[in-house]
This record gives structure tokens, sequence and C-alpha cells, in this order.
């Protein structure tokens, strides 16, 4: 499992990487019109983080039905219970891995969006 969230943060940060400079353009307009790089930070970061916390929540939500369904079906007398602690603190490492994957796309927000770079765009 850690090896397919590890793949997964760096697709995110890829993909993030990869949309702030087809949008080089465009940010940098907004940029000389006054916005500032927290905003533009902020944007990159909804538009990531809105997929992935939607994704998170249906997959684990799902996961909890579908083992439901089963233990409660073909259990022969077992009983669902929730998961230990290392299921939260596996959920909150790959939270905060994807959140560093983002993060790690703002420099080059802000390096593709300076006056310089756009001045000459």
């Amino acid at each position: 499992m850690a090896i397919a969230v590890a793949i997964s943060a760096l697709s995110l940060a890829v993909a993030t990487i990869s949309a702030a400079l087809e949008r080089r353009r465009t940010f940098g307009l907004l940029r000389l019109a006054g916005m500032p790089v927290a905003r533009l930070r902020a944007m990159v970061a909804t538009e990531a983080a809105v997929p992935l916390g939607s994704t998170l929540l249906a997959s684990a939500g799902l996961g909890f039905l579908v083992a439901w369904i089963l233990v409660t079906v073909l259990g022969n007398g077992l009983e669902f219970v929730w998961p230990d602690g290392r299921y939260w603190v596996t959920l909150l490492a790959s939270a905060a891995l994807a959140a560093a994957a983002v993060a790690g796309s703002f420099g080059v927000v802000r390096r593709s969006t300076e006056i310089e770079s756009t001045r000459f765009e």
C-alpha cells in the first residue's frame, strides 16, 4: 500500500505542476493585474484538494459498505467492528503525503508567474 500511495502522490504532484505550467499565461496575467501569490496557491490547492477529498471519502465509505455487506451476509456469525488505529494513521499519512505533493508545486506557480517571466510571454 505504501508503494501505491507514493506513486499516487508523485502522480498528483506531476499533474498539479503540469496544470500550473499549462496555465502559466493566465496565472501571469492575474499576477500582473494584482492577484497575490498566496491566492494563486490557494486556488491550485483547492483544485487538487476537491477531487482528492471526494475520492478519498467515496472510496473509504464504499469500502466500509462492502465490508459490512460481506461480513453480514457471508460472515457466518462474524460481527463488523471499526478498524484499529493503524488504519486511521495510514489514512492521515496518505492525506499528509498528498498535501505535501500539492505544496511542492507552489514553487513552480511562483516562478512561472513572476513579472519578468510574464513580460516575455
